[in-house]
Formats: C-alpha cells, sequence, structure tokens
C-alpha cells in the first residue's frame, strides 16, 4: 500500500482499495500485540499521509467535512471511522508522573521509568489518534463521547476501558479547535467526577488514581 496507495485510488480500483483497507480493520481488531503494532504503524502511514497532501484550509471542521483541497481523506473516511474506537479500546499506557515533595517541601512531578518499547508504542498510538483528530475532529469527539457515556451507563464499564479512554483523551489534547476542545473537556471532566461519585467506595477509590487524561 505504502508504496502504491495513490495509483490504487484511480476510480477503476478504488473499490479493491476500500476493501483492502477494511480487512486491515479487521486484522487491527485482532487479540495479538505484534499484528496490531503492524497495523498502527500504517494508520499512522495513512493518517499522516492523508494529513499532510489534503490539509489547506479549514482545520477547525475538519478535512473529511470539507476544508482540504484534496478529495483524499473522504476516499477513507468511512474506514477511518472505524479505525478510531478500535484505537481508542486498544490504546497504550503514557509515561506515568508523580507528584513527590522535594527538599524544599515543593510538590515536583517525577516521571516514573518504563520500558522503551512501551512507550513508543504510545508515543505511535498518539501520533495516529492526533491525525484522526485532524482529518475529523466532529466524528473522534462523538465517539469519546458516545464510549464515555457507555461508561455511565455501564454497557462497557471497567476500570480498564475507562483507563485507556482517559489515555485516549489525553493523547489528542490539542488537536482540536480551542473552543470545541473547551467544550468538550468540560463534558468529559463533568461526567468522569460523576462516575467518580458513583462508583464511590473502599475498592472504587482505590483504582480511580490510575485514570487520568494526562
Amino acid at each position: 500500500f505504502q508504496n502504491h496507495l495513490l495509483l490504487l485510488e484511480a476510480q477503476e480500483l478504488r473499490q479493491h482499495l476500500i476493501e483492502a483497507h477494511v480487512y486491515l480493520v479487521s486484522l487491527s481488531r485482532i487479540e495479538y500485540e505484534e499484528i496490531f503494532k503492524e497495523c498502527v504503524e500504517y494508520w499512522l502511514f495513512l493518517a499522516s499521509n492523508l494529513y499532510e497532501t489534503g490539509f489547506q484550509r479549514g482545520r477547525s471542521r475538519g478535512l473529511m467535512v470539507g476544508g482540504g483541497a484534496s478529495d483524499r481523506p473522504r476516499i477513507y473516511a468511512n474506514v477511518l471511522a472505524h479505525v478510531r474506537p478500535i484505537l481508542i479500546e486498544r490504546m497504550a499506557k503514557p509515561e506515568e508522573v508523580i507528584i513527590v515533595l522535594d527538599e524544599y517541601n515543593q510538590p515536583v512531578r517525577v516521571k516514573v521509568k518504563d520500558d522503551v518499547d512501551s512507550l513508543q508504542h504510545f508515543q505511535m498510538m498518539k501520533d495516529v489518534l492526533v491525525f484522526l483528530t485532524h482529518l475529523d475532529p466532529g466524528d473522534m469527539e462523538a465517539i469519546m463521547l458516545e464510549k464515555l457515556r457507555k461508561q455511565m451507563n455501564g454497557s462497557e464499564w471497567s476500570w480498564e476501558n475507562l483507563n485507556r479512554l482517559s489515555w485516549a483523551i489525553g493523547a489528542i489534547s490539542g488537536a482540536m479547535d480551542v473552543e470545541v476542545e473547551k467544550r468538550f473537556l468540560v463534558i468529559v471532566i463533568k461526567d468522569l467526577l460523576q462516575l467518580c461519585s458513583d462508583k464511590r467506595g473502599k475498592e472504587n477509590k482505590a483504582g480511580w488514581p490510575v485514570t487520568s487524561c494526562t
């Protein structure tokens, strides 16, 4: 794909191209880490390529909804709409930061060392989500808020799901229009506080600090 993408986007080959990408979406759902990492690498290539060739104007509306000079992003709009939730559901853990007191009794942030491969995987997934947000911020926002709603109503509730969603939300910080992002974060914070209240209890309180929109 990477070497022949533009040729495959020709009208007479486009249906085959889309079918191949649908197959890649299915591969991305497989619970095998090495396959998933290969898929993430390709989605990063595709999303960054579409952004770089299509971005001309209208960032806040997104390239899929009428901003860019190129029609290329629209070819993949439906495919990428399926990629976004997969990446959110399997978002990697970011670098951990703890707050400690220094010798002057002042709070300071200290990064917890993690293995290099895990941090690189997180950075790659973060980059993909940022490009996917640039391409269609409305779709990314809708997907994240729907997943948050399912945390609230319990249909997808688990600490792991909530953590991954929070990491994904933190990863796209700065990728939306400022006013859109402010409104989005107000909703997210309000719902997280409500969720914290709903899950109040000794066992749940122990897990809550893990959840963080970094």
